[in-house]
This record gives structure tokens, C-alpha cells and sequence, in this order.
């Protein structure tokens, strides 16, 4: 996986636990990051096959206990303490 890719993967992951669940849409993903929608749903896509998301409302992906453990682990070592 290229850096470029692995960096929207985290910003992914972190864009998760900042919005609303109804808000987590790919195009609400794609304004909020600046990122073409297309390079969102591929990028949530590969976090489906990873076990950290799942679509089983195809329009609202959500985040796995898994997926939550490695944003939170994210946020932490990025050094983004605060909740939303």
C-alpha cells in the first residue's frame, strides 16, 4: 500500500469516529476529507475486507468493535485526545 493510501486509510478511519452514524456517508466522507468520493469508497472498502467496517446498510457504512479499537488506537497516536 502506497503512503498516500495508507494516510487516507487513517483519515478514514478517524472521519469514523468524528461524524454522526447518519452523517457517515461516502460523500459526506468525501467533502469532509477533500477526497474524491470514488478514493472513499475504495478506501472503505478495503476496511471491509480488513474486518474494521461494515455496509450492512450500503449507504451508511459503520465501524467493527475492531474497526473502533484501531481508530481509537489511531487517535492516540496521532495525538488526537479529544472526543467528539
Amino acid at each position: 500500500m502506497s503512503d498516500t493510501a495508507e494516510i487516507l486509510r487513517l483519515r478514514v478511519l478517524l472521519a469514523f469516529l468524528q461524524l454522526e452514524r447518519e452523517s457517515c456517508t461516502v460523500m459526506n466522507m468525501s467533502r469532509m476529507l477533500g477526497e474524491e468520493h470514488y478514493a472513499i469508497s475504495r478506501t472503505i472498502n478495503g476496511l471491509e475486507k480488513e474486518g474494521l467496517v461494515s455496509r450492512t446498510s450500503p449507504r451508511q457504512p459503520v465501524l467493527t468493535e475492531k474497526g473502533i479499537e484501531e481508530a481509537a488506537l489511531t487517535r492516540f497516536f496521532m495525538g488526537v485526545y479529544a472526543l467528539k
